[in-house]
């Protein structure tokens, strides 16, 4: 006489039966509908694929028999990929003729030997469906895990991108638009260790030159009064673009030193190379035809310190001899320029 059982988890759980039924089998499905699963039945290969995946089944229940059709049907779960989300238990009617190695070689499959007894059955196949039921929660976990990772991925990213532009505005002159003095002298440390090494390296003193030309506004104070404080910002401007457009090179830096003074950092370049430079700047200068209040022609003053870096020299030494010298030429008179290599 049938017995109903008190699990919980055959409640909405549906099973599909595939395979020829037996006396042995109608009995368990018999016993497994009164105990509240669904049950759906279909034979070999009687459109298998239609049935898993249009309605996929919470588990399925096959046949397995030494025969041609079983292994067949069993090939076509795993080809339509059924079983990676679908559990599944073999019934085998004939112990005789039970494949252990292609059930034991499955993942997440189980098997029963007739005669079925209804309570093992079916704790079995509640093992299963809870299996199932967990494997699910873990994909979901998983998904969500996922979702949250590229979420965080995303705002990582945006934060990288601010903290840069952040990084980078801080070593930018608010006035000029040109890097800043503390942007100047990381450079200038940079480079001169890059060519302290190249000099060690391939002993070519001649490419391991580094060059700062350091162009102080003559008479700021007076063009400010005589202009204006606003004006006189606009004028500093435009020199700063003028002397950016002298540089040509990716390397190289334009930076903003001081209110009136700007520098030119040329790494791989001679003394000559810098007052190539300079005599471009001084030509631009001119063409800006902005005169202070005799009507003279707005000049500046320049400083060129070039040296071959070496580890035992500091580089704020090619700063140094840069001011040194802009001093030099301030104090000989407007327009002119003084070098000194080291």
């Amino acid at each position: 006489m049938p017995s109903t059982l008190d699990l919980s988890n055959s409640l909405s759980s549906t099973i599909l039966f595939i395979g020829e039924s037996s006396d042995e089998i109608a009995l368990l499905l018999d016993e497994l509908t009164l105990n509240g699963y669904a049950i759906s039945q279909i034979k070999w290969n009687n459109g298998i694929a239609d049935s898993v995946t249009t309605n996929p089944p919470d588990l399925i229940l096959l046949r397995h028999d030494i025969s041609t059709e079983a292994i067949q049907t069993y090939q076509q779960l795993i080809q339509i990929k059924v079983l990676e989300k679908t559990p599944l238990i073999f019934l085998c009617c004939n112990p005789e003729h039970v494949d252990l190695s292609l059930i034991l070689d499955t993942v997440g499959t189980d098997y029963l030997v007739a005669p079925f007894h209804p309570k093992v059955a079916i704790a079995r196949i509640n093992h299963q469906l809870k299996i199932a039921q967990m494997q699910k929660q873990l994909d979901a976990q998983n998904d969500h895990l996922r979702e949250i990772t590229q979420e965080f991925n995303k705002i990582e990213s945006s934060l990288q991108r601010v903290n840069f532009e952040l990084a980078e505005v801080a070593y930018i002159d608010p006035h000029t638009g040109l890097a800043n003095r503390p942007r100047l002298e990381k450079d200038l440390k940079r480079e001169w260790g890059s060519s302290a090494r190249g000099r060690i390296l391939w002993g070519d003193s001649t490419q391991s030159q580094l060059s700062l030309i350091l162009c102080c506004i003559n008479d700021f104070s007076g063009l400010g009064n005589h202009h204006g404080n606003s004006v006189m910002q606009d004028y500093t401007k435009q020199i700063a673009n003028l002397i950016r457009h002298q540089v040509k090179r990716s390397a190289d830096v334009v930076a903003s030193y001081s209110q009136d003074t700007f520098a030119v950092l040329l790494p791989h370049t001679p003394q000559e190379g810098a007052l190539c430079i300079v005599e471009n700047i001084r030509l631009g200068i001119q063409n800006l035809n902005i005169f202070d209040a005799e009507q003279n022609l707005m000049t500046l003053s320049f400083g060129i310190a070039t040296a071959i870096p070496s580890p035992a020299i500091p580089p704020e030494t090619l700063i140094n001899v840069a001011e040194q010298s802009l001093k030099q030429a301030i104090a000989q008179g407007k327009n002119q320029v003084v070098c000194d290599e080291f």
